[in-house]
C-alpha cells in the first residue's frame, strides 16, 4: 500500500510528523534553541493534539500525536488565535484539517525566522513540505513509538535512550504534562498504568536490542 505523507488530520487520529533541514543546516544549536522550539509547539498545538512522542536533533524533529475531538471548548480556543485559517474554520469555509496545517506552516515559519535572525543566517531552514502519515495499527504506534525514542541513538548523540535531553522517553519515566503517558501506559498494561509503564521500558530495551542486529 502506498504511503500518504500529507495524510489528511481527522479528529481522534494518530499521525506522525517529520522534517529536516536543507543541505544539513542546523535547526537547533543551543539549549535555548530546543526549549523554545518545545515551549512553541505546545503553544500551537497542545489545546488541538495530544503529544504521544517527540524527538528533536541538530538537522529534523519528529512528533507523534493524537488529534482531539472539535468540542466547543476546543471551537473558542480556535476563536482566540484570529487568524484567516481560523475565521475560515469557524464559518465552516474550511476544515479542521486546513486550519491545523496553517498551526503548522506558521509554527515553522517562526521558528526559521528565529534562527535565521539569530544567528545571522539566509535561506531556506527545512525542506518545504513537512511530512505527516497516519499511524493506524497499535504495532506501528509502538514501533514509532520507539523509532522516534531511538533517534539520538542511531545518530551517535548518545547511547542510551535517557540521556538524550530532547525526547519524550525521559518524560513518560517522570510522567511529564508535556506528553500524554496514559495513552500508551495504559494500552500497554491493559489498564495498569505501573504494568504500562514497566512494559514500556521493555519495548524500548527490546527495540535496541534488534536494532543493534540488523
Amino acid at each position: 500500500m502506498r504511503t500518504d505523507y500529507h495524510a489528511s488530520l481527522q479528529p481522534q487520529g494518530v499521525y506522525h510528523f517529520y522534517n529536516k533541514t536543507v543541505s544539513q543546516r542546523k535547526l537547533f544549536y543551543d539549549h535555548k534553541d530546543y526549549t523554545r522550539f518545545l515551549n512553541k509547539f505546545k503553544k500551537y498545538f497542545t489545546a488541538y493534539m495530544d503529544i504521544v512522542a517527540y524527538c528533536l536533533i541538530p538537522n529534523h524533529f519528529h512528533f507523534m500525536v493524537k488529534v482531539k475531538t472539535i468540542s466547543p471548548t476546543i471551537r473558542k480556543l480556535i476563536a482566540k488565535e484570529k487568524t484567516q485559517a481560523a475565521f475560515k474554520f469557524l464559518s465552516n469555509e474550511d476544515t479542521f484539517n486546513e486550519f491545523l496545517s496553517d498551526q503548522f506552516r506558521r509554527f515553522l515559519s517562526g521558528h526559521s525566522l528565529y534562527i535565521n535572525h539569530k544567528y545571522d543566517i539566509q535561506g531556506s531552514l527545512l525542506l518545504k513540505k513537512t511530512k505527516r502519515t497516519a499511524v493506524v495499527t497499535d504495532t506501528k504506534l509502538y514501533d514509532l513509538l520507539c523509532y522516534i525514542h531511538h533517534n539520538p541513538i542511531h545518530h551517535g548523540l548518545t547511547i542510551t535512550y535517557g540521556d538524550w535531553p530532547y525526547s519524550s522517553f525521559s518524560d513518560y519515566l517522570k510522567e511529564s504534562s508535556l506528553v500524554t503517558s496514559h495513552l500508551i501506559f495504559e494500552n500497554l498494561g491493559n489498564g495498569d498504568i505501573h504494568l504500562g509503564k514497566i512494559e514500556f521500558i521493555k519495548l524500548h530495551q527490546e527495540y535496541q536490542a534488534n536494532y543493534s542486529q540488523k
